[in-house]
């Protein structure tokens, strides 16, 4: 069963406290899911690019990797109290800029194998 379907359940009921939860929960549900798609997807880059940097570390090309740890290492020392939260931050953000671009380079690269096939197989 689904929150917005126990809503509208609760919706339906005598009580007019539980009325009023009930409503909430059918008019909140979509808001909640969109924000945990929305984070959802964040993560699933951020933990994607994180992997990426990671291996172009493990096979030695560190230059991107490091850039990004001296980056959020010099604002961590810069912001006092908020700097471990801002030296974080700005390694997920580039973990998940890392995986879009990645994520860009395989899109065209496969939409140009895809053309070629085309015109070397028309289908």
């Amino acid at each position: 069963m689904k929150m917005d379907d126990i809503g509208l359940h609760m919706a339906g009921r005598r009580r007019r406290g539980t009325r009023l939860i009930g409503r909430g929960l059918v008019r909140g549900m979509p808001i909640v899911m969109e924000a945990l798609s929305a984070i959802g997807s964040f993560a699933m880059l951020w933990v994607g690019g994180g992997i990426l940097l990671h291996g172009l570390e493990h096979y030695g090309f560190k230059a991107v990797p490091d850039f990004i740890h001296d980056l959020a290492h010099r604002v961590a020392e810069l912001a006092g109290m908020l700097g471990p939260v801002l030296a974080w931050a700005i390694d997920a953000v580039a973990a998940a800029i890392v995986a879009v671009i990645v994520g860009l380079v395989v899109v065209i690269l496969h939409t140009g194998f895809v053309r070629i096939r085309q015109r070397i197989r028309p289908s």
